[in-house]
């Protein structure tokens, strides 16, 4: 395969990530001893990163995403 397709053929690495934050969490006020009513909703904020690297050209290419969702697919 390498004579046939020399200099042709390219190596590349991937990985996937998501980096997220967990919003502040805020204190409900009530008074000494008295629980607070109600539920915690957690928030994070997530984006994920999508990457190919080709060690030997050091040639790199990133992709950003705020959001996924099931109707797209991204595949390198």
């Amino acid at each position: 395969m390498r004579q046939r397709y020399a200099g042709r053929i390219r190596y590349w690495c991937s990985d996937e990530s998501r980096v997220g934050l967990l919003t502040v969490q805020h204190r409900k006020l009530t008074g000494f001893g008295v629980q607070p009513i109600g539920s915690i909703q957690w928030e994070f904020v997530y984006r994920w990163l999508y990457g190919l690297v080709e060690p030997l050209s050091d040639a790199s290419w990133i992709v950003e995403f705020s959001h996924l969702d099931g109707s797209r697919r991204f595949l390198f």
